[in-house]
């Protein structure tokens, strides 16, 4: 079997939700365990977390992965800030899942969540560390412009003009909860 037999195969559903208190905890542990997908290696405590999370303006998602063999858990959150743009200030997502399109499904979802906060464009930020050099690129390879801005600690802004397509994942259900 190739590897698109593969993903069908799985017959994977992505949940999407906004963080709330049933998933608080875990997403905590998420955002501070995850070190490979994580775009700005961000860290907070449970006290800052909610913070950050009642701050005008924040918001922020949780993903849930299940395939035919069952569910994978919690296995990405994101969180932006939105004003006039569509800010991703953190994106992490756990390794059990990588090298299945996860990200192209969830990218789907923050468009779509652009588009509902009525911003017409999205940024994201990556600032590299020793142990996220896979997601260096990601930006790029899921559509964006840049690197737009590039800082002296190496870092990269990109911007996403959210008016062009974003093709769908052909292999993951997405549902919105």
């Amino acid at each position: 079997m190739d590897l698109d037999g593969y993903l069908r195969d799985l017959e994977m559903r992505l949940l999407a939700f906004p963080i709330d208190e049933a998933c608080f905890t875990r997403s905590v542990q998420l955002l501070n365990k995850t070190n490979q997908f994580n775009l700005t290696t961000q860290r907070y405590g449970e006290a800052e977390f909610r913070l950050v999370m009642s701050t005008p303006g924040m918001r922020g998602w949780a993903f849930r992965l299940i395939d035919r063999f069952g569910d994978n858990g919690l296995i990405s959150v994101v969180l932006a800030r939105v004003d006039q743009n569509f800010l991703i200030e953190n994106w992490v997502m756990s390794c059990r899942v990588l090298g299945r399109g996860v990200e192209n499904a969830i990218f789907s979802v923050l468009v779509n969540e652009t588009l509902k906060s009525g911003c017409a464009v999205m940024q994201g930020e990556y600032r590299p560390t020793a142990r996220n050099a896979m997601v260096a690129t990601l930006y790029g390879r899921l559509g964006f412009e840049g690197p737009v801005c590039a800082g002296e600690d190496g870092s990269t802004s990109w911007r996403y003009e959210t008016s062009r397509s974003v093709p769908a994942s052909p292999f993951i259900k997405v549902e919105m909860t």
